[in-house]
């Protein structure tokens, strides 16, 4: 367990109240703040407790009475009459320290307020060690045109998540806030204590606490201190409560069951129902056929009329042949007088005929007396047909209510309209092949919601048992999170305790000396152990650290080694450059390699020659500063190296090199002013020709295609005008000039060894 407890050690304010930005220092975590009446003491400090460590910020917190007068708003953005201020951004933080090393974190909330409008929140948490106003600023500076001096402007939300990086926290809320101060600083195991404690502060803080101080307040407080009680404490109840909804939720089993054995109860009726349709479909057949019976009745009463019909005919016929008969009977008396035998033929065929008529009539009156018989027969059935007719339809019509109440109870949308259907056209003719497809349809339906129903069943029966299951699996569970909540806890305090072994580690640490932005890293590193990093990554800092300490030191050793070498090869340089300054008669002007190769190619060809600076003198009533103006001008003109040559060999000169062409000018005033020729011996140049050179450079003179310079350095050649920079002295024109540099140069090699020798 770490005994290293935090400590309060500095309260910090940016842009808030009457504060630009300030700074409260804490000794062993007390502060005292000292001040005349409304000079401010009470809103600073109500202003870092309690608002700093739960985020709240009610008017009721802001003052220790209790009213709610003041408002964080106001805090801001100052009264309206008084300050011209419409919008404000401000930050309040405490920096807390752990005792006897050098870890720190900071919590703090940043506020944005803007008159007639809502004040913006959040809160943020620094862990990996950085300190504000060290290593984290709160603003950023802005030059203002208005004041003339750079301002600082406070950070907004967004870009203090960036500033902070992967080293804190940043959250928007305050519930949020509060879990992150409980979590770094306090380690209370659950919101609600952390409140507690909040509460406690506030009754604290309270002014004039021992005034009227009731025995019904000291009740209040003491029942306010009472702690909550634990799970463990909570678990028997929790049990007992859980064992009485399982038994609830029994009984709620048993009443779905029952509604659903009711259910089946109506399915097994409907059932029923259906056969007796189907025994009122066969009542209806019947009912068909009493039809075709009442209709062949019909036809054979039509068959009858017409044969009663034709009796009457015959009886016409019969009687009318009577009337005959008793015609030719008379005629048959009258024509006996006459002709005997003819009329007695004709009596033997009338006879026949009456005869054959007769037969006739008595074959008629058979059939019409069976036909009477088959008309009482068919009268008896049709009587008969008529009563079973009127005890099928009060069937059907019980049926039918029976069939109503069932579509009714089973949902069967069609049934009406295919009872009005029914209803006008049962007693001529009517199908009831489309009613039973959808009667069937209608049952399938009902077939595979009882279907539904009873899988429902067996589901909640098999959801009951998952319910009992996951009622032992939440045992388990809370168990389990019970245990996971306690070694998340020792694994914060692990955390927290390898974070202060490595400051302790770095403190007492007297080699391996870490800086503060690796101190940092390795911090970011430990708030995120397991979750963003391994163990070997949060080592990796260190570890590198190491390798770049090691590193460090062998590429320092490296670095001494190579400048040691290359300082004794700049000695050596330096010796070899004294010895060639040393030998050297006389320095002469830095050359090139071709013009050097080009001179000796002079001397092979024995073509007399001297340079411009070797061959003049300055005159003794020339000051010095004109001696430097004249030899820089001529030098930037580019005279100073160049060649005198006889006239006959000037042109053999042409390659990599520079001659003068002599333009005596008579009468002017020239260079013969202030230099004299001094030929060198055995050169073969004489001073005539040096003179003659001399008097080609004007001085103070422009003439058209002439050189010409100034005592001030100013120079003009052909298209070239110019001014020569300064020098120190003038080095090359004069033995004596060319001696003094030299051993100016010497004795600067000389001092440059000294310091190499020195340095190495």
């Amino acid at each position: 367990m770490n005994i290293n407890k935090w400590q309060l050690y500095r309260a910090g304010l940016l842009n808030f109240w009457y504060y630009d930005e300030e700074d409260f220092y804490f000794a062993d975590g007390k502060l005292l703040l000292r001040g005349n009446n409304g000079s401010g003491k009470s809103v600073t400090m109500q202003s870092f407790i309690t608002v700093l460590l739960d985020g709240r910020k009610s008017p009721d917190r802001l003052d220790p009475f209790g009213s709610r007068s003041r408002k964080m708003e106001d805090y801001l953005l100052g009264e309206q009459e008084v300050v011209d201020r419409e919008e404000r951004t401000g930050y309040l933080y405490l920096e807390y320290k752990r005792q006897g090393l050098e870890q720190y974190l900071t919590t703090g909330i940043g506020l944005r307020a803007r008159r007639q409008g809502a004040m913006n929140f959040w809160g943020f948490v620094l862990w990996d060690n950085r300190r504000i106003g060290r290593d984290l600023l709160l603003y950023k500076t802005e030059y203002s045109s208005e004041e003339g001096q750079e301002q600082k402007i406070p950070l907004t939300r967004q870009e203090l998540e960036n500033r902070l990086e992967q080293g804190g926290r940043v959250v928007r809320t305050q519930g949020e806030y509060m879990e992150l101060v409980n979590k770094h600083i306090f380690g209370f195991e659950s919101k609600e204590a952390y409140e507690e404690l909040i509460k406690l502060l506030i009754q604290l803080r309270s002014p004039k606490l021992s005034k009227d101080f009731k025995p019904t307040v000291i009740y209040e407080i003491l029942n306010e201190s009472l702690p909550s009680l634990s799970d463990e404490e909570l678990k028997p109840l929790s049990d007992t409560i859980e064992n009485m909804d399982q038994t609830k939720q029994q009984l709620d089993q048993l009443l779905k069951e029952q509604r659903s054995l009711k259910k089946l109860c109506s399915q097994y009726d409907q059932y029923n129902r259906f056969v007796l349709t189907q025994k009122a479909e066969g009542t209806i057949k019947s009912h068909s056929s009493l039809q075709k019976l009442k209709k062949q009745e019909k036809e054979l009463t039509d068959s009858l009329s017409s044969y009663r019909d034709e009796l009457e005919k015959l009886e016409k016929d019969m009687s009318a042949l009577r009337q005959e008969k008793e015609l030719l009977t008379e005629e048959s008396k009258v024509l006996k007088k006459h002709d005997v035998f003819d009329i007695e033929k004709e009596k033997i065929d009338i006879e026949k005929s009456i005869a054959k008529l007769e037969d006739q009539n008595r074959q008629k009156k058979s059939m019409l007396s069976q036909k009477q018989s088959r008309e009482l027969d068919l009268r008896s059935s049709i009587s008969k047909e008529e009563d079973k007719t009127c005890e099928r339809e009060k069937e059907i019509s019980s049926l039918l209510e029976g069939l109503t109440a069932e579509a009714e109870e089973s949902r069967f949308s069609g049934h009406e309209l295919f009872l009005q259907e029914f209803d006008k056209c049962y007693r001529d003719k009517y199908h009831f092949d489309f009613w039973k497809k959808e009667a069937n349809e209608h049952y399938q339906r009902l077939e595979e919601i009882l279907k539904v129903l009873q899988e429902k069943a067996r589901t909640m029966e098999k959801y009951q048992e998952a319910e009992r299951e996951l009622g032992e699996a939440r045992k388990e569970l809370d168990i389990r999170r019970n245990e996971e909540k306690k070694w998340a806890e020792y694994f914060e305090e692990e955390k927290e305790e390898l974070l202060t072994q490595i400051h302790r580690w770095s403190k007492d640490n007297k080699e391996l000396l870490l800086f503060p932005e690796e101190i940092q890293l390795l911090a970011r590193y430990c708030g995120e152990l397991y979750e963003s990093y391994s163990y070997e990554e949060v080592r990796e800092p260190m570890f590198k650290a190491y390798n770049q300490r090691y590193q460090g030191i062998e590429k320092e050793l490296l670095e001494v080694e190579h400048r040691i070498k290359e300082k004794e090869q700049e000695i050596k340089e330096k010796k070899e450059e004294l010895q060639e300054w040393k030998r050297k008669k006389d320095p002469e002007p830095s050359r090139h390699p071709e013009t050097l190769e080009t001179r000796r190619q002079l001397e092979k060809a024995e073509i007399p020659y001297l340079p411009f600076f070797a061959a003049v003198e300055f005159k003794p009533e020339v000051t010095p500063e004109e001696r430097e103006r004249i030899e820089s001008a001529v030098t930037q003109m580019g005279l100073l190296d160049a060649l005198i040559v006889p006239e006959k060999h000037l042109d053999r000169v042409f390659e990599y090199d520079r001659v003068i062409k002599p333009n005596p000018q008579i009468l002017a005033y020239t260079l013969c002013e202030f230099l004299y020729p001094t030929p060198a011996e055995g050169v073969g140049i004489t001073a005539a020709e040096i003179d003659s050179v001399l008097s080609s450079v004007l001085v103070r003179d422009s003439r058209e295609g002439s050189a010409e310079l100034k005592e001030d350095g100013t120079y003009r050649l052909a298209l070239i005008k110019g001014h020569a920079p300064r020098e120190e002295r003038s080095k090359f024109i004069g033995k004596e000039a060319r001696r003094k540099y030299r051993q100016q140069v010497i004795d600067s090699l000389v001092e440059e060894l000294e310091d190499l020798k020195a340095q190495r």
